[in-house]
């Protein structure tokens, strides 16, 4: 849920940055392409209402995690608005093996539906940079997904040392964290 992530807007906020968190429907509910169609509709909403909500339309950078690092991955390649950035924490990039498993009966995907919505198996995102990053400490699977995506995309992959799934999310929110002053930078502030 969007609130659990609201701690993460003083940090930006103090900085002169606006914070939108978004939230989004989940499955069995919706299927996973409405569910990251309804992401990029949303962050296309953000966008489009820019002025009228105070923000600089041309500084718009998408960040998530977990789940939201995979959204983060297919928002920057799918069509909507121009990003400074795209910041994808502990994604998981290739959908094939998801699907393999019991989870699966709750996303419900075939295997066109997983490959075309693995980034994996995507274009580069159109401009802005992209960073992943996944802490030290999480498994070996999500460093092999970061890894690919990286390489497949050619964008900057980060291991934030002593960090594990949870901890990660933590950087975006301490200003003394290299990636909290990455994004900061890509922000211009």
């Amino acid at each position: 849920d969007k609130s659990h992530f609201s701690y993460l807007a003083r940090s930006w906020v103090r900085n002169g940055a606006a914070f939108v968190a978004l939230g989004y429907p989940i499955c069995p509910g919706v299927t996973m392409t409405q569910l990251v169609a309804s992401v990029r509709a949303g962050i296309a909403w953000v966008a489009s209402q820019a002025d009228a909500l105070g923000l600089d339309g041309r500084r718009l950078l998408v960040t998530g995690h977990s789940a939201g690092g995979h959204l983060t991955a297919m928002a920057a390649t799918g069509p909507g608005p121009d990003l400074v950035g795209a910041v994808a924490l502990s994604g998981l990039y290739d959908l094939e093996p998801i699907r393999l498993t019991y989870l699966n009966a709750a996303l419900g995907m075939d295997a066109a539906e997983a490959r075309a919505l693995s980034p994996i198996h995507l274009p580069r995102p159109r401009g802005g940079r992209v960073i992943l990053a996944v802490g030290s400490a999480e498994s070996e699977e999500y460093h092999r997904h970061q890894d690919t995506l990286a390489a497949t995309w050619d964008v900057e992959a980060r291991s934030l040392a002593g960090l594990h799934h949870f901890s990660i999310v933590d950087s975006l929110a301490d200003q003394a964290n290299p990636l909290f002053r990455t994004v900061a930078e890509l922000l211009r502030l």
